[in-house]
């Protein structure tokens, strides 16, 4: 088959998508990869057709910061004050996107690039979206915005009200490019997501059931086996002085915040350090897009890096740091090491209360509270107590036997077959 698969955002939104991919192609399809033009050096090691698009995703982080902690009450609010910033981001990316779809005839989105369901309708070709969320409505847990559980039928409006609080952000831009590019009617009394539920569209979920275990009243057509994990590069290899720097004793905490733009870089860096050295670690330290900045030169009990894949650095540390991206969540549970969690925005905080549920990390910090004696005492509380890396060994036995990816091909396969 000649499948495109689109998937535009933060390197955590997009490399899930990258991992299906790479398994498509692996199992003999023909693929191409829609997506933002920062990460091509990402995707070209992995031999497939790429085509970009120019919205630049650092530039929307910085210009439109979203922190964690919203109240049920102030979704709306929040969902206005994020439009101006989609309505710009969503003109470029759905006209480029459409452009790129062209010769389409299979097509797999992310429901972060929903646009896709629409160049779909407008190609007549099958499509399947996939998400990183529990998109599909239940009575089991509410929304991923919020962090306690409110009852079933609470947990079900919970559903309902970020759903339109998305669509709220995403009604205009979405519209407008139907009118006015795509020459299709306007989607007025529903949202996407509910159109997708009425067609019975099967959804895929890059989550492991071990992680969030699979409602009972999600439908058949929400498939839901395990993350799509991304292998190391093909021909990658790490430098000589990182391996030299792991290979000393003790094993080095990695500290790393991905695709988060803080505002005070500089100060987030140095009050790490400063806890690395007043807890005796040692730290490997990525910066990022722009959340962790340090002066300093590599020293005996530091080593920095601007990235490197987590899927070959995280079995060798002996607990990971991050913001809560669900990406890097993933990839510290399949490692099986203990985490610390300073959640930022959006789902972050969901991920971190997760983790800290599962047993294998302690209580997160907030990134508004962080600071560096809180941080030095829960750096030496994941260190020293071993419950946590008990907990973490045995659940990175159940995710490494989950087989994610196969089963989301799989899913694909079937579908569009059954769809000519």
């Amino acid at each position: 088959m000649k499948i495109t698969v689109l998937a535009t955002g933060s390197r955590g939104d997009i490399q899930p998508f990258l991992a299906l991919a790479y398994a498509l192609s692996q199992s003999g399809h023909e693929v191409c990869f829609i997506s933002n033009a920062i990460f091509e050096p990402l995707v070209r090691p992995y031999g497939l057709s790429f085509r970009s698009i120019s919205w630049d995703p650092i530039e929307s982080l910085r210009t439109q910061p979203m922190l964690a902690g919203w109240k049920w009450y102030q979704f709306p609010s929040e969902a206005r004050k994020a439009q101006q910033v989609t309505q710009k981001v969503y003109e470029q990316a759905q006209r480029e996107s459409w452009l790129a779809c062209q010769d389409s005839e299979h097509l797999v989105y992310s429901l972060l690039s929903p646009w896709g369901y629409s160049i779909a309708e407008k190609l007549g070709v099958p499509a399947i979206p996939g998400a990183l969320h529990p998109l599909t409505p239940t009575r089991v847990f509410p929304t991923q915005l919020l962090l306690h559980n409110l009852g079933g039928t609470l947990n079900l409006f919970s559903h309902w009200l970020a759903e339109q609080a998305l669509w709220l952000v995403m009604r205009q831009p979405t519209n407008q490019f139907r009118m006015q590019i795509l020459n299709l009617p306007p989607i007025h009394s529903t949202n996407i997501l509910a159109l997708l539920r009425k067609q019975k569209t099967p959804i895929l979920y890059n989550l492991s059931p071990t992680i969030t275990p699979r409602p009972p009243d999600w439908p058949d057509y929400a498939h839901m086996q395990g993350y799509w994990f991304l292998p190391t590069p093909p021909g990658w290899q790490p430098s000589e002085d990182l391996e030299g720097f792991l290979h000393q004793e003790p094993p080095p905490i990695y500290i790393g915040f991905g695709s988060m733009v803080y505002r005070n870089p500089e100060m987030m860096g140095k009050m790490v350090v400063e806890a690395l050295l007043k807890s005796g670690q040692r730290g490997v330290l990525a910066s990022g897009w722009g959340g962790l900045q340090v002066e300093a030169k590599a020293t005996k009990n530091t080593y920095f890096l601007e990235e490197v894949p987590h899927e070959w650095l995280f079995p060798q540390v002996k607990a990971v740091v991050h913001h809560g991206g669900t990406g890097t969540t993933a990839a510290i549970l399949r490692a099986g090491v203990p985490a610390l969690t300073i959640p930022y925005m959006q789902d972050q905080p969901y991920w971190a209360h997760r983790l800290q549920q599962l047993g294998v990390s302690p209580n997160p910090i907030p990134y508004k509270k962080f600071n560096v004696n809180t941080f030095t005492q829960q750096l030496k509380l994941i260190c020293e107590d071993s419950a946590f890396q008990t907990r973490a060994r045995e659940i990175s036995i159940q995710i490494r036997a989950e087989q994610g990816v196969e089963w989301a091909v799989s899913t694909i396969e079937a579908y569009f077959n059954k769809r000519g």
